[in-house]
């Protein structure tokens, strides 16, 4: 519901929306063995929490209700991840990121 909201407003705007997330634990809230897979439980016999950040895929979805075909996004760049968004907001504003950001995830035509 939220997200239509701000969606409603990006629209009015001619903006662009970003969505995406960091890498946090919500997606693995537990220490796993490495071999059996098992939860790993602390010395209270709690589960031992997963304190680090995940290497799971993070989703990101770039919404532009008003894109005209000035930026490719279907052929994607390799080693793409969480810090490939700078370069890519830069570009969906027009600006090149400085070299050494990571890369950007869309192609500017």
């Amino acid at each position: 519901m939220q997200l239509g909201r701000i969606k409603k407003a990006i629209e009015e705007a001619g903006g662009i929306m970003c969505i995406t997330a960091d890498h946090g634990n919500s997606d693995d809230m537990f220490e796993h063995d490495k071999k059996s897979g098992a939860v790993k439980m602390s010395s209270d016999g709690e589960p031992k929490a997963k304190t680090s950040h995940s290497l799971n895929p993070v989703p990101g979805i770039i919404y532009d209700p008003e894109y005209k075909g000035d930026y490719d996004n279907t052929k994607l760049n390799e080693g793409l991840g969480i810090s490939s968004w700078p370069a890519t907001i830069m570009n969906l504003m027009g600006y090149l990121p400085p070299s050494d950001y990571d890369k950007s995830m869309i192609n500017i035509k």
